[in-house]
């Protein structure tokens, strides 16, 4: 019974643990795609601000100072969920067109009614 106690528990946490970082996980991909697409109004779509042209032209113009205009590919190497289960952070090494790599990139995350965004105007945590 214990043994059986112990592996329903260790099952439990490792749930509870995989759906907390495969949001966020998911929408840094895809919008770090997006940018390697040079996709950026697609891009603002993963910061979940309003729809409006200046709000969106704010997160454009964050992210493009944040992350740079040439990006060739990225990999997702971690994450890290915040105590507050609001916030994430997911760790990517960006390669550029010029070929230079930029590793241990962090990317910042906010999880609003359920859903996890990329905040492209914090730069720590």
């Amino acid at each position: 019974m214990k043994k059986i106690t112990i592996f329903i528990w260790l099952l439990s946490l490792l749930c509870f643990c995989t759906s907390c970082g495969s949001g966020s996980r998911k929408t840094a991909d895809k919008f770090l795609s997006c940018l390697e697409k040079q996709d950026y109004e697609r891009a603002s779509v993963y910061c979940g601000l309003s729809k409006d042209a200046d709000s969106q032209e704010m997160a454009i113009n964050a992210m493009l100072e944040y992350f740079g205009t040439n990006i060739r590919s990225h990999e997702i190497t971690g994450d890290s969920l915040l105590a507050d289960k609001e916030h994430a952070i997911i760790i990517v090494n960006l390669t550029r067109n010029n070929n230079i790599r930029e590793l241990d990139v962090p990317v910042f995350m906010d999880k609003r009614d359920g859903t996890w965004y990329v905040n492209p105007f914090i730069r720590e945590y």
